[in-house]
């Protein structure tokens, strides 16, 4: 009798234990950072110096990314010596190329862009995001009805991974500085095409 209680108890203090695990967990998932760590407090323009590697080409130089109203924003690519590479302009639903040099006026190219973008500009709302696990200090959310996945350190966007099926999206975000990355990476699976990102301001 005294080894079934013995049990009983045991059982008890695992299961309280194993409660209080998950509601800490869920209770963590609600400090996430609504917003994704490109522009600065206050700020709706980020200047980058960068570059994108597409299968055989290679460009580098300034990146200009300003949200011109609630849901429109622009992103252009300059040459060093100030030379626009491309021009566009885009909204949550659509894309516009305001202008763009021959070698990589490719419909395909912008229409990658465009999520990558997407994704940079627009981090989801708290209710639209399902608590999915913890990796060590990690915490991993997928948003509803989509492949996005979105992980979170003290409530600060580090990475985003976007689950395509014909083509994956990787964005790590590094060099956080008062909740604002510094360095942006994103790397497209199986296409080749990879965009390193460093902050000017």
């Amino acid at each position: 009798m005294r080894v079934l209680l013995v049990l009983i108890s045991s059982c008890l203090i695992c299961f309280s234990c194993s409660t209080n695990r998950t509601a800490s967990k869920l209770s963590n998932s609600k400090r996430v950072e609504e917003k994704t760590p490109l522009f600065k407090e206050g700020s709706n323009e980020a200047v980058f110096r960068g570059s994108i590697s597409i299968y055989k080409h290679y460009f580098s130089g300034i990146f200009a990314l300003k949200q011109e109203d609630f849901d429109k924003y622009r992103m252009v690519l300059m040459s060093e010596v100030g030379m626009t590479l491309f021009d566009m302009s885009f909204t949550s639903d659509t894309y516009q190329l305001n202008y763009c040099i021959e070698p990589i006026k490719k419909k395909s190219l912008f229409k990658l862009m465009h999520q990558d973008f997407l994704l940079l500009v627009q981090a989801p709302k708290q209710e639209d995001l399902q608590f999915k696990e913890e990796e060590e200090a990690i915490l991993k959310y997928q948003k509803n009805e989509s492949r996005d996945f979105y992980f979170y350190e003290n409530a600060l966007m580090q990475k985003i991974d976007s689950k395509g099926f014909f083509n994956r999206i990787h964005i790590e975000f590094s060099e956080q500085e008062n909740g604002v990355s510094n360095s942006i990476q994103i790397q497209h699976r199986p296409i080749k095409l990879k965009m390193d990102l460093k902050r000017i301001r």
